[in-house]
């Protein structure tokens, strides 16, 4: 009974392993837009429901914190980032949060990071270039 038991976590891991993906996100730091937090997260987030979708926050470390809908993605000075040039964006399928924090949320909300294979935060800078940042998404409660 035990070798069934590992047999099964094991064949477990590797087929959540194989359907990790790549995403990417946009971050529009000039937003002005809000998040509808659904009914089942606002404890999270001391009752909010409406919650700016977009905060930036570069700490003295050069570590970078991204916030979209309150989920926290941090960029450390040891990852990657990238500048690219703008038309390349058309060729980028970007995720929506909500459904990546339903899909997190159905396989591993506590490790958000062991969910997706790579996660990379896109921001435009100027109308010539945008930044590609590879973020480790946390979880956290305020």
């Amino acid at each position: 009974m035990k070798y069934i038991y590992i047999f099964i976590c094991l064949w477990t891991n590797v087929c959540l392993a194989q359907n990790k993906e790549t995403v990417f996100l946009y971050f529009d730091a000039n937003s002005k837009e809000l998040c509808n937090i659904p009914q089942d997260q606002k404890g999270r987030y001391n009752k909010n429901s409406n919650l700016k979708r977009f905060v930036k926050i570069v700490q003295n470390d050069k570590n970078t914190i991204f916030y979209i809908c309150k989920e926290q993605f941090i960029n450390s000075q040891k990852d990657k980032r990238d500048t690219c040039k703008v038309n390349l964006l058309n060729t980028i399928k970007f995720s929506k949060i909500e459904n990546l924090i339903e899909q997190v949320n159905k396989v591993n909300p506590l490790y958000p990071d062991k969910v997706f294979n790579n996660i990379y935060i896109i921001e435009k800078i100027n109308d010539s270039f945008f930044v590609k940042y590879k973020v480790k998404w946390k979880y956290y409660i305020e």
